[in-house]
C-alpha cells in the first residue's frame, strides 16, 4: 500500500482492550488526487469507535497488539502529521473561554471569530454578559451548560489551524440535534473542509449531509 504525504492509514487492528477489537482501515483506497476527505466511523455503543480514534491519536492507554496506525510524514519532511480531536468527554480547565478554545496557540482573530461561528457560540458569548469570551469558565467548565462545554471543546478542536488531521469523537453527542446538524454543517463539512486535513467522525447516529 502507498502512502501519501500528509495521509492517515489504520490498518486492521487489533487493540489491548476488553473484548479485543479487530477494527477495519477506514479508508483502504486513499485516493492522492483528494485530499481532504471526511469519513464516519459508525456503530453501536462498545463497538470500538472510541478506541480506533485514541490509538490514530497516539494514546498511551491503548496498545496495538496486532496491525499498525500509519501516520505517514506531512509532505516535506520526516514529521507525522498534526492531530487535533476532540473526546467524546469534554475537558475544560479554569480560565476563560478564549483560553480554552486558544489553548495556548498563537492568537489568530480571524480564525478565531470564524471558529466561534462554525461551533454556533456567538449567541453563547453575548448570553455570557459584558465579559463575553473573558468570561471565567471554571474548574472543568462548571459555569457552563454541557452544551456550551461540548462546542467550546469542539472550538479548540479546530481552532488548531495547521493539524493535518481532525477526529471527532461522538463529540455532538451532548448537543441537541438542531445545534448538532449546524454544527456539522458549519464547522466538519465546510469550516474544516478548507486545506487538505483529514476528518474522522465517529457516531452513534447517521447524520444526513
Amino acid at each position: 500500500m502507498t502512502f501519501w504525504p500528509g495521509e492517515l492509514v489504520a490498518l486492521t487492528l487489533t487493540l489491548a482492550l476488553t473484548p479485543t477489537l479487530a477494527l477495519p482501515c477506514p479508508n483502504p483506497n486513499p485516493d492522492p488526487n483528494n485530499p481532504g476527505e471526511l469519513v464516519a466511523v459508525t456503530g453501536a455503543v462498545g463497538s470500538g469507535k472510541s478506541t480506533l480514534l485514541a490509538a490514530i491519536a497516539g494514546a498511551p492507554h491503548v496498545a496495538v497488539l496486532r496491525g499498525h496506525v500509519v501516520a505517514a510524514a506531512a509532505a516535506g519532511g520526516d514529521t507525522p502529521p498534526v492531530i487535533s480531536l476532540a473526546a467524546q468527554q469534554p475537558w475544560l480547565f479554569s480560565g476563560t473561554l478564549r483560553d480554552n478554545v486558544v489553548c495556548g496557540q498563537p492568537f489568530d482573530a480571524e480564525r478565531y471569530a470564524a471558529v466561534l461561528e462554525a461551533c454556533e457560540l456567538r449567541r453563547d458569548l453575548a448570553e455570557l454578559g459584558p465579559a463575553g469570551d473573558s468570561t471565567l469558565v471554571g474548574e472543568q467548565g462548571v459555569m457552563l451548560s454541557g452544551g456550551q462545554r461540548a462546542r467550546v471543546a469542539l472550538a479548540r478542536c479546530a481552532y488548531l489551524q495547521h493539524a493535518e488531521v481532525y477526529l471527532f469523537d461522538d463529540s455532538l453527542a451532548a448537543l441537541d440535534v438542531h445545534v448538532g446538524a449546524r454544527v456539522f454543517q458549519k464547522l466538519i463539512c465546510h469550516f474544516l473542509q478548507v486545506g487538505e486535513a483529514e476528518r474522522l467522525f465517529g457516531t452513534r447516529r447517521i447524520v444526513r449531509v
